[in-house]
């Protein structure tokens, strides 16, 4: 993410003419430039701070939605490809004439729950994975936004300090003018005066800018890290669900193959058995392809 924060912090130069011919105003439209500034940067840190939380949920939506796709997929592999296997083996037992249709048919009833059961495993884990996901994410979100948080309460902290100096040099500058106005000062030196407090305006304008910009810059690079470190979290996270997921689905894979195997075993004997193509039930029910 690009942060622009400090685009916001415009220079001051154009009011040092105003405060030096009017150090009383001078200080005021300061003030209020100083707010002005300090109100913009605070929008611009709420404004990215949101830009990173919609990354960071965006990036949880899509992962947790990756991992519940493939389980889908697996679940309706299964059901498909059970469905079949329990059909062949109710035709392959009357074939191979070792063992009843009776048997071949509850042993293929089992498959078939087998697979039920399984789904519904595969399905609850998705649904358990996705939700860690999006813990992750909204946890990590809570820290983002405590940065965020932090960093404005900062740049208000900069302001009221800049206010309250600029405030106290603006009425020392109407002091001292007022006081040579009302004596029997010599020009020159009301002049010269006016000067010093002008500068005084200015320097304490200075400052606040200076401040500022360092808040600015210091919010932009902790909100950045923060968004970072909250991306990798879900990343980590989904990683983690992702190895999760793959190895249930390993093991249901396993648990199809073995009932399966057991169901042609016990229907049409294990000597007919052999019979069957064990290689393409193992494809069928193989690895997760993770």
């Amino acid at each position: 993410m690009t942060h622009d924060i400090l685009s916001h912090v415009r220079s001051l130069e154009d009011l040092h003419d105003l405060i030096k011919k009017d150090p009383v105003s001078g200080a005021s439209a300061a003030g209020k430039n100083i707010v002005h500034e300090v109100q913009a940067v605070a929008d611009k840190i709420s404004q990215d701070a949101e830009k990173a939380l919609a990354r960071v949920f965006n990036d949880a939506k899509s992962e947790a939605a990756k991992l519940t796709d493939k389980a889908n997929r697996t679940v309706e592999k299964i059901n498909k490809d059970t469905a079949k296997i329990a059909a062949e083996l109710l035709r392959d037992a009357e074939a191979a004439g070792g063992g009843d249709a009776k048997e071949a048919a509850l042993k293929a009833s089992e498959i078939i729950k087998s697979a039920e059961k399984t789904a519904v495993k595969l399905n609850k884990k998705a649904e358990k994975t996705a939700s860690q996901i999006t813990e992750k994410a909204e946890d990590s979100a809570v820290k983002v936004k405590n940065v965020a948080d932090l960093a404005t309460r900062d740049l208000f902290d900069v302001e009221k300090d800049a206010l309250e100096k600029i405030s106290k040099a603006g009425k020392d500058a109407a002091s001292k003018i007022s006081a040579f106005k009302d004596g029997e000062g010599q020009d020159e030196d009301a002049e010269k005066e006016t000067q010093l407090a002008a500068a005084e305006v200015i320097k304490n304008l200075a400052q606040a800018a200076d401040r500022l910009k360092q808040e600015s810059k210091k919010a932009a690079a902790q909100l950045q890290e923060a968004e970072e470190e909250a991306v990798t979290t879900v990343k980590k996270a989904a990683a983690e669900a992702a190895q999760s997921i793959n190895m249930s689905i390993d093991e249901a894979n396993d648990q199809i193959l073995q009932v399966t195997r057991d169901a042609v075993q016990k229907t049409v004997g294990e000597e007919e058995a052999t019979f069957f193509d064990v290689e393409s039930l193992r494809d069928k029910f193989g690895a997760s392809g993770r």
